[in-house]
């Protein structure tokens, strides 16, 4: 009997995480077909993606929420928690009476508590390290940086491609990385930034991404060869 293949590394992050898109393959946005970068297994950057179709790219509504596997009131529903809490507040919360505000609440409900408290909500379910950041303007600069097969992503980016955004925002956060360099690109050695043992275990990681993984490496290299 064939032995079944090892689980997905990313897709096991993912779920762990709460944020392992059920339906990736309702995703047909073209950047999600022809970008690693763009995976449809993340179901927090799907969500982005597809408001960023509209509020950037000028999209109509039903056309991205088509593309990215999603009805309009979802689109709608998705676009209103983007405005009260940013990119965060795009993350699964928790279920349960002590949960204040959750995606999928009322109307009645997110009236009630009024927009500071959904931020207050958002907030208070993050790590405090992550709160208070401004992780569009991140994401947005690293995004720009692979479209344009520039240098500059780093650790961060090796990050991202490995285990979704929820776990690019904790390392950004908990390991203090800066943003990715604004034009014109400023190489920054993340990994001498490191302490001691954790810069030991991520020459291990590096190594095997540079073995295994040619693409996130050569997306990687200048911090990876240093």
């Amino acid at each position: 009997m064939p032995k079944k293949p090892p689980p997905d590394p990313k897709s096991v992050a993912l779920r762990q995480q709460g944020c392992l898109n059920p339906h990736p393959e309702r995703v047909t946005d073209e950047l999600f077909r022809t970008r690693e970068f763009f995976d449809p297994r993340d179901l927090i950057q799907v969500k982005y993606e597809m408001l960023r179709r509209v509020e950037t790219e000028g999209l109509p509504v039903n056309q991205s929420a088509a593309a990215f596997g999603f009805s309009r009131p979802s689109f709608y529903q998705t676009q209103a928690t983007f405005q009260q809490g940013g990119l965060p507040a795009l993350m699964p919360q928790k279920r349960g009476p002590g949960a204040l505000w959750h995606h999928s609440s009322s109307a009645q409900h997110r009236t009630r508590f009024g927009a500071q408290s959904k931020k207050t909500a958002v907030n208070e379910a993050l790590p405090q390290s992550m709160a208070g950041e401004d992780w569009v303007a991140r994401y947005e600069q690293l995004r720009k940086h692979v479209l344009r097969q520039a240098t500059g992503g780093g650790f961060g980016l090796i990050i991202l491609l490995r285990q979704g955004i929820i776990a690019w925002m904790r390392a950004c956060a908990d390991l203090a990385l800066p943003a990715p360099a604004r034009d014109p690109v400023q190489h920054w050695d993340a990994i001498s930034h490191l302490p001691g043992d954790v810069r030991s275990q991520a020459a291990v990681i590096l190594a095997g991404i540079l073995l295994h993984h040619p693409t996130e490496a050569s997306l990687c290299k200048p911090t990876c060869t240093r």
